[in-house]
């Protein structure tokens, strides 16, 4: 006869129709030393709670009143200084109770792992992980929102631990994330996708700086003590051209946030008119070249400790073009690093239209730049004008705008785009480390006011862009939930955000003539 304990299903008010929650059995009639031996065994409570590199999952446990003889098959058990790690961890949990359980169960399977190569596990919770080998190794355990990285959360074959009903516990050093998008529905088996709002408790908007050129456009990139930011394009009068104008220079400049001076980086000849702008995690900072009739576009990395001094030397191209043929770039928009060190970026043929650049050769792409092989990959076409791009925070996705509706010569064409598209980025996860990714399931996002440029996703997975109107935000599955208005609209901007749990952030806009702080706090219910 078996007693099977629903207790901490009913307490946290969840209902299996699947039998994925299996609690201790006891059977009569085991043969006495079976008895004395789970009489002897380690529950999966004490392995964590008398062990002191485990207290926050012993925290987690306590937290979710699981009971003493909770039963599994295979085990991953984050440790303190996973959890400590963990950035998202209010966001995965938030002082909710079903979620804590939810992400418990993440970590637990009713079957033995067999940890064969990309092999799928199903967790207690009815999501999957999956196991991730090195040289035919298995060395990793993905969770669905784990960042697709080379430090995925990693767990030794060796390091594993006994527990009663002949379980396996393997200590892992990340917490394995689910899918933040989706949770599992308390009354049914089936999943809900469930609308991230957004509501300002504080909203407080500061100009820093004003200038009478449009200094303040694209970029920008936070620093240690101050921003980088790109000018719109700045012209000397020119007789002898029809428009009465010389060809375009672009103005790199850097916000003090103590002097609260604003400087010219002097870049405007050896990055011929600059455009997007990203830290890289070396430190340095690519910069886009649009480039000129006679200069070439390209991506400029640049040391920012060259600031204030000679920079002569502190700029080097990664690439001016692409292919055995060496096409040259339309004029590249915006640019953002994946997290395998991968430059991804826009190119559009704005400069044309604009007529600082010849007649483009390229169509209006989207590239990924490998730092490995030095090449350059089309990654996704079929745009009028591809301009913002942004990651999701655990790079499942990547969102890129369309302001075809206003081409380069500033007539606007209602018909054509101002959207907001979204790819599923699929890699190869039997060879992460050699693979290349590939973009699927383009998906009409949103559609934001004309046009949407600057684009960004925070902590909470909104999506913001610049428009227009100002700053426009998105829920994770498109929704609009809030915007900020500012008078003159915004090409681009920057969101530095909090990293103690509190839903705060720091957003330096490009509104032209001024640089714009904004603070805000925000509620972010799931």
């Amino acid at each position: 006869m078996k007693t099977i304990l629903y207790a901490v299903i009913l307490a946290a008010g969840i209902v299996s129709n699947n039998n994925n929650f299996v609690l201790c059995e006891n059977i009569e009639g085991k043969e006495e030393e079976e008895e004395e031996a789970e009489e002897n065994c380690t529950s999966f409570f004490d392995f964590a709670c008398n062990n002191e590199n485990f207290t926050s999952l012993c925290d987690l446990i306590n937290d979710v009143d699981l009971p003493d003889d909770f039963a599994f098959k295979t085990g991953f058990a984050p440790t303190d200084d996973a959890f400590a790690n963990q950035i998202d961890l209010d966001l995965l949990i938030g002082g909710d109770k079903e979620r804590a359980l939810d992400l418990l169960l993440y970590h637990l399977s009713s079957d033995y792992a067999t940890f064969g190569c990309a092999t799928l596990l199903e967790m207690m919770n009815g999501k999957n992980t999956r196991t991730i080998c090195v040289d035919n190794v298995p060395v990793y355990q993905k969770g669905k929102g784990n960042p697709r990285t080379t430090d995925l959360p990693k767990f030794s074959m060796d390091d594993s631990f006994d527990i009663c009903n002949g379980g396996k516990v393997y200590a892992i050093d990340d917490v394995l994330v689910p899918n933040l998008r989706t949770t599992k529905s308390s009354s049914s088996s089936s999943d809900f996708v469930s609308t991230l709002e957004v509501f300002f408790d504080d909203l407080k908007l500061t100009t820093l700086a004003t200038y009478e050129d449009e200094l303040a456009h694209e970029g920008p990139v936070i620093l240690d003590d101050g921003i980088l930011f790109v000018s719109n394009r700045l012209y000397e009068s020119d007789s002898t051209t029809d428009s009465g104008k010389g060809e375009p220079s672009v103005q790199v400049s850097f916000y003090n946030f103590t002097s609260k001076k604003t400087i010219d980086l002097g870049l405007s000849d050896i990055i011929p008119v600059a455009n997007g702008a990203v830290l890289l995690d070396d430190g340095n900072v690519a910069i886009l070249a649009q480039g000129t009739k006679t200069k070439k576009s390209g991506i400029a990395i640049f040391n920012p400790k060259s600031i204030g001094k000679s920079v002569d030397d502190d700029v080097e191209f990664l690439t001016t073009s692409w292919g055995a043929t060496e096409t040259p770039f339309n004029s590249p928009n915006d640019i953002i690093q994946a997290s395998d060190g991968s430059i991804w970026y826009t190119d559009p043929q704005y400069g044309y239209e604009q007529g600082f650049r010849p007649p483009p050769k390229s169509g209006n792409w989207v590239w990924r730049y490998d730092y490995k092989t030095n090449k350059n990959r089309l990654m996704a076409d079929q745009f009028i004008r591809p301009n913002g791009i942004a990651f999701s925070s655990n790079e499942e996705y990547i969102y890129i705008t369309d302001s075809g509706h206003f081409p380069g010569d500033g007539n606007p064409i209602p018909t054509n785009p101002s959207t907001i598209y979204r790819y599923r980025v699929l890699w190869d996860d039997e060879d992460i480390n050699n693979s290349e990714p590939l973009l699927t399931e383009r998906t009409v996002f949103a559609v934001a006011s004309p046009v949407p440029d600057g684009l960004k996703v925070d902590a909470y997975g909104n999506i913001w862009t610049g428009t227009s109107q100002g700053l426009e935000i998105f829920s994770q599955t498109g929704n609009p939930v809030g915007i900020i208005e500012i008078d003159g609209g915004l090409a681009n901007f920057a969101i530095r955000e909090q990293q103690n749990g509190e839903r705060q952030i720091t957003i330096y806009a490009m509104n032209g003539k001024k640089l714009i702080q904004i603070d805000a706090s925000f509620s972010a219910s799931i």
